[in-house]
């Protein structure tokens, strides 16, 4: 099966970066999307102006929200002195 059938469509994929918390801006995302393999063609699908307020509102709180429970677990195992204590 060739790689373009097994990714994610280029929405998909976008919502689900700007989700991650790691992008300040939809521009990053668009350039996540190009190291990922997606065209020019592609990326051009996200270019509305409905798709990318939504991208930036979603890359906004997603940058200010607080920390999935799984990465809570491991904060709590952090001392003051900030080496990570064996649990």
């Amino acid at each position: 099966m060739s790689t373009m059938l097994q990714r994610k469509p280029i929405i998909e994929r976008a919502f689900e970066l700007a989700a991650s918390g790691q992008f300040r801006i939809p521009s990053d995302v668009r350039k996540t999307l190009f190291k990922e393999g997606y065209t020019q063609s592609d990326v051009f699908t996200l270019e509305g102006r409905a798709t990318w307020a939504q991208l930036r509102k979603l890359c906004l709180e997603s940058r200010h929200a607080p920390p999935p429970k799984s990465e809570i677990g491991q904060l709590e195992h952090v001392l003051s002195d900030g080496v990570l204590a064996t649990p």
